[in-house]
């Protein structure tokens, strides 16, 4: 596992996310804004979350996960290491919460469904949000957008970048989960789970070509033809899936881990 001492996010921004950024850094009020709501929303959200259904765990009693969270920190460059917690959900989700005392909480199902390259692409995205700031702006662009959304002028203006911004963060999360476990095939099969593909079907070899057939119409048997299927379904996801395999292919994946190695 190549550490990467010194990473910024900026060297594996996505061009989408930087693009989204600049337009809402145009807007100096706006920026003011997410600051203080981000301030206001995290601690709520924080308190609302984690005293409901979820509970605090220490390395003492889970090492695996626990020593598992600091080498992707410490892969990362990220620290200090924020808290952990479990959440009592049937989901693969990570969730994030940002401010002065950062935490992740771990759905209980990802645990059970999630190998340990799986689990490591995970936290990789967790921890690039909060590296890079955009788990506590987006808590407050949601914020934001449910407060002015009822608006209509409001909505206009504010709702459309920020909404923007929201997603395409998202594919810089991605690439920071990708460098964490630094293995495609992991990374792939996390994307593909998300989906909703059955863990029997989620071939990660096959992507090139479920990826050419979605994009091309082409047709497929079996459990490409599935996969294509569910990517249909799930578009958002699919874009995910695609622009992670573009940068793969591009080199930038591989840049970077080497100009660290």
């Amino acid at each position: 596992m190549v550490t990467l001492t010194g990473l910024k996010v900026e060297s594996f921004c996505h061009p989408d996310d930087m693009t989204a950024q600049k337009m809402l850094n145009k807007a100096k009020w706006l920026a003011k804004v997410l600051e203080w709501s981000a301030r206001q929303e995290t601690q709520l959200t924080l308190q609302l979350k984690m005293l409901g259904n979820a509970f605090a765990v220490t390395a003492a009693e889970m090492p695996e996960l626990y020593g598992l969270l600091e080498e992707v920190c410490h892969t990362l460059d990220y620290a200090p290491v924020p808290r952990l917690f479990l959440q009592r959900e049937a989901t693969l989700d990570i969730y994030v919460y940002a401010g002065d005392n950062a935490s992740l909480a771990v759905a209980t199902y990802a645990l059970e469904q999630l190998d340990e390259k799986m689990l490591r692409f995970k936290l990789g995205r967790a921890v690039t949000a909060l590296k890079a700031r955009t788990r506590q702006l987006s808590l407050a662009a949601e914020a934001v957008v449910k407060t002015v959304g009822i608006i209509p002028v409001a909505r206009e203006i504010v709702v459309p970048p920020l909404a923007n911004w929201y997603r395409q963060s998202r594919l810089t999360m991605d690439r920071g989960g990708l460098l964490a476990c630094q293995d495609t095939d992991a990374a792939y099969g996390t994307l593909m789970r998300e989906m909703g593909i059955p863990a029997a079907l989620c071939d990660p070899k096959a992507v090139p070509e479920c990826i050419q057939a979605y994009q091309s119409g082409a047709k497929l048997t079996n459990a490409a033809q599935y996969a294509k299927t569910i990517m249909r379904m799930d578009l958002w996801k699919n874009d995910r899936l695609v622009e992670l395999y573009k940068w793969i292919q591009s080199g930038g994946y591989d840049d970077i881990i080497e100009e660290f190695d």
